[in-house]
Parts: structure tokens; C-alpha cells; sequence
């Protein structure tokens, strides 16, 4: 039962839908062929009137030259094309560059050796008194060097001295990218060595002259021979030693002792000594307690403004029979006027042997 009034369900509606669509298709129909705007149109399009031909031909006409009159104003506003680079001019080749670089060298050859290192050694307690300058160098040329020789003299004061520099040992054929070990000595007078050692810590006038230099030789590429030379700079044969560095190993008596000594002189030596301190040209060392276990310092250059040597007569008495410990317990420092009690005192003064001898040395 239920399947049948299912069944007559389905076929009124689509009984009804056909009736629809049909009526629809009549609705438009009528629309078409009625007295409608629609139909006027459709009629007027379908067969249009003379005039109308003309008409669309000039719009047509119109149409064309407004397109191509915005395809020319749209090229001129696009920018230009760039340029292309210019190509790179080719590089010559391999051989080329190599010779290229074998003339470049060749003619700026003593800018290829270098220096690696220059010690300079003096060697003035031998018979024959010398020094010695031990040179390494680098060929960073494409040329094989062969040592030829040294030239040029060394001088003293301007004065050129007596015997020539002498090669002892060399590297006879420095190659292309490799070192070279050279010593060079030069024998001095006896005379000549005293006069280095007037002063410590002193630059020495000892200094080569311009032509100064190792020669060397090689082949161009041509096979033809040709020389190089690499110069000694003045500040290599300096053989000058810093000066000795100052410790406090000479006591008051013998600091006292030496100054009598020195200057044949045995009175002001306080002064001088304080004054020597206070223009820093000498170093006083000192305690601040009088304990054994103090530690010894240096005492300020200032503190001699207000602060002088309490210099005691058994310090001089006898020098050479009084003990060390003696000696320092009795050295201090006092304040030059009464009424200055808080200024700092020092004990056990010891001073420098090397700045003594600098200082008051004849």
C-alpha cells in the first residue's frame, strides 16, 4: 500500500514540473514575438536599417586608431634597454703571464730578499777582539741567488776602521723560495773595544756606511747574468747592552767608601746623595720598620724635600771591620726640621752599585 501512494507521489511531480517548464517556454516566447522593448530590439539587431552600417563602420574605424595611438604611447614611456657591459678583454696566456712576472721581478730584484732575522754577538774578550752579526735571509724571487760577497766598511765616529768586514760562513747558493744563513765579522782594535765600554746601557757609534751590503748573482730568463744586493741597515750592528738593572746591594759604608774613592772628596756626600735621589737619578731603598722582617722598598723621591740621611760617624769609622748588620741598623732616615714628626721614616738605607757607578763613576 505504502508503495503505491509512494509511486503516484513521484509521477505528480513530475507531471507538474513538465507543466512548468512549459508554461516557462510560452512566457518567453511571448516576450520575443509580443509588443515588448525586448522584441523591438531583437527585431532591430537582426535587421538593422542602412544607416546603421555606417555608423558601426566609423566606430569601428575609431576603435583602431584609438588602440594603436596607446600601443605608441605605451612604448615610448617603457624604459630603454640597458646596455650590455663590454666583455672583458681576454687574458693572455699562461705563458705570457709567466714571462710577464720573470721581468717584473727582475727588475725590482732587491725588493725579493728579505730579512728574517740579524743577531748581532760581540766578542770582545778574545785575543783579537770582533763582532759578529749572524744574518738570515728569504728569496721570495723565482731566481736562484749565488753569494758573491760583502762590500762597504764599517764606521766608528765617521772613521772608517782599520780592517774590512769578513765573511766567515755563507750560503752559497740561495734558491728560489728558500733562506740563506750569512756571518759577517768585523775585527776592532783593543782601543776601539775600550772605548765601547765607557758607558752602560749606552747606543754605540758603531754603524756601517751606505754601500754596506751582500752581493748577490743570477740568470734572467734570457739566461743573461745579472747582480742583486741587499743592504745592512745602521741599527744591526748596534751591540749596545741595556743597562744593568738596579738592586740595592752596596750598604751606606760602601756606597760612602766608593764615593771617596771616586771624587777624592769625603765631605758632602749626603747631600749630593740626597739630591741625587730627590732629581731621581739614584734609587734609596728602605724600611718603614725597623724589624728584620720588614720589607725593603723604595723610598720616594719627594720624601728627600722634607727627609734627610742620619748619616752616624761609626758608619765611616772603620768600614772594612764593621758587620753588615752593624752598618744597617744605624742608617735611617730623619725630618730635615724638628717640628715635621709625622713624616715617614726609613731604616736599614741601602742604595745600587750600578747607579753609584753611573752616577759618581770617573
Amino acid at each position: 500500500m505504502l508503495a503505491i501512494s509512494g509511486g503516484i507521489s513521484l509521477a505528480w511531480s513530475s507531471l507538474y514540473g513538465l507543466i512548468k517548464v512549459g508554461g516557462d517556454i510560452d512566457f518567453v516566447v511571448g516576450l520575443l514575438t509580443g509588443p515588448s522593448k525586448v522584441s523591438t530590439v531583437i527585431q532591430f539587431l537582426a535587421d538593422p536599417p542602412g544607416w546603421a552600417i555606417l555608423i558601426a563602420f566609423f566606430v569601428g574605424v575609431a576603435l583602431l586608431l584609438a588602440d594603436r595611438r596607446y600601443s605608441a604611447r605605451k612604448a615610448t614611456a617603457a624604459p630603454a634597454p640597458e646596455k650590455e657591459e663590454a666583455a672583458p678583454a681576454p687574458r693572455p696566456p699562461v705563458s705570457q703571464r709567466i714571462i710577464q712576472l720573470l721581468d717584473y721581478q727582475d727588475e725590482h730584484i732587491d725588493g725579493y730578499i728579505s730579512r728574517i732575522s740579524v743577531r748581532a754577538e760581540r766578542h770582545f774578550s778574545a785575543p783579537d777582539p770582533y763582532i759578529e752579526l749572524h744574518i738570515r735571509l728569504s728569496n721570495a724571487s723565482v731566481y736562484d741567488m749565488t753569494y758573491e760577497g760583502v762590500e762597504g766598511r764599517l764606521f766608528y765616529a765617521d772613521a772608517p776602521l782599520r780592517n774590512p768586514p769578513e765573511i766567515i760562513s755563507h750560503s752559497v747558493i740561495m734558491g728560489a723560495g728558500w733562506q740563506g744563513n750569512f756571518t759577517i765579522r768585523q775585527f776592532i782594535s783593543s782601543d776601539l773595544r775600550d772605548l765601547l765600554f765607557v758607558r752602560l746601557g749606552t747606543r754605540q757609534e758603531l754603524t756601517p756606511s751606505r754601500n754596506f751590503k751582500l752581493r748577490f748573482s743570477y740568470k734572467d730568463r734570457e739566461d743573461n747574468e745579472k747582480t742583486a744586493a741587499w743592504p745592512v741597515a745602521p741599527e744591526m750592528f748596534d751591540i749596545s747592552e741595556p743597562a744593568p738593572e738596579a738592586k740595592p746591594d752596596w750598604n751606606l759604608s760602601q756606597a760612602f767608601q766608593f764615593w771617596t774613592e771616586s771624587t777624592d772628596r769625603s765631605e758632602a756626600f749626603n747631600d749630593e746623595l740626597e739630591q741625587a735621589a730627590f732629581d731621581e737619578n739614584i734609587t734609596i731603598w728602605g724600611k718603614r720598620d725597623h724589624s728584620d722582617n720588614a720589607v725593603l722598598e723604595k723610598i720616594p723621591s719627594e720624601h728627600w724635600s722634607k727627609s734627610c740621611l742620619n748619616l752616624d760617624p761609626a758608619i765611616f769609622s772603620a768600614p772594612l771591620l764593621l758587620e753588615e748588620k752593624f752598618i744597617l741598623d744605624r742608617s735611617r732616615t730623619v725630618s730635615r726640621n724638628k717640628g715635621d714628626a709625622d713624616i715617614m721614616q726609613y731604616w736599614q738605607i741601602k742604595v745600587s752599585s750600578v747607579e753609584m757607578k753611573a752616577r759618581f763613576g770617573t
